[in-house]
């Protein structure tokens, strides 16, 4: 699943941006999130998750006026995946604001 989110702000506040969207979405999903772990390099952050029980990983990489999430759905959550491809990029649009 790969989502593409432009933006219009310097690289380091779009990278700023797209951290506070990892927090957002722990804060919006309560318990249904578990072990977030993050780990940014620069302005490409991995970071990885279970949510209601499954795992879910995802590369960002925030570049002048975009940011790219190349995230991986579980197997089994294959026939929702552009349930969640379509509420990443939303959030990550609201985060771009």
């Amino acid at each position: 699943m790969k989502v593409t989110v432009k933006h219009n702000h310097t690289k380091e506040e779009a990278t700023e941006r797209a951290k506070k969207f990892l927090t957002k979405l722990k804060e919006e999903n309560g318990s249904r999130v578990d072990n977030l772990q993050e780990t940014w390099n620069g302005s490409t952050g991995d970071y990885s998750c279970t949510f209601n029980g499954m795992k879910f990983a995802a590369h960002i990489v925030v570049k002048d006026d975009e940011v790219v999430v190349d995230g991986k759905v579980p197997f089994l959550m294959k026939p929702f995946s552009k349930m969640f491809e379509n509420a990443i990029r939303d959030s990550m649009l609201k985060a771009m604001k």
